[in-house]
């Protein structure tokens, strides 16, 4: 029995590198994944690569992290195959190479402003983690939350 026996896990960026490497590494420890990502070429390999026996254990979701709506999608998925979620690991990034002066200056520039920089690496943690519940699943209305001061500490 594997330390992650009868675990749900979630993982954003799921197609490559550490997101790539903590999923497989989950599902061999018995959690049931679903791979997130962007890459659907990518999740299909992840999967291909796993053991037989193991291919059950996970499925592909397509997940873009700037959108909220995919985020909740694969929180839903996960439940709705699985019927519940116990771990969400927000790993979803972009990796920016060579930044001379003024690259770096353009990549702040659309951190600052944009839901394509920020967005993914910034707010896509937020986006996954926040929807515990899948919508379906969900007896009473949300409560509209004011996130006001949770964000200043």
């Amino acid at each position: 029995m594997g330390r992650l026996e009868g675990k749900v896990a979630l993982i954003t960026g799921a197609s490559s590198g550490l997101g790539r490497a903590t999923a497989s590494r989950f599902i061999r420890e018995g959690a049931r994944v679903v791979l997130g990502d962007v890459d659907a070429k990518g999740g299909a390999e992840v999967l291909a690569e796993l053991p037989a026996e193991l291919r059950a254990n996970a499925f592909f979701q397509p997940l873009d992290v700037t959108r909220e709506e995919d985020c909740q999608a694969a929180v839903d998925a996960a439940v709705q195959r699985w019927g519940q979620l116990d771990i969400a690991l927000a790993n979803a990034g972009r990796m920016v190479r060579n930044l001379g002066e003024a690259r770096l200056q353009k990549v702040l520039s659309i951190l600052d402003r944009s839901s394509t920089g920020f967005g993914t690496n910034g707010r896509g943690t937020p986006r996954v983690q926040r929807p515990r519940q899948p919508r379906e699943k969900t007896r009473e209305t949300p409560q509209k939350r004011d996130d006001s001061e949770s964000d200043a500490a």
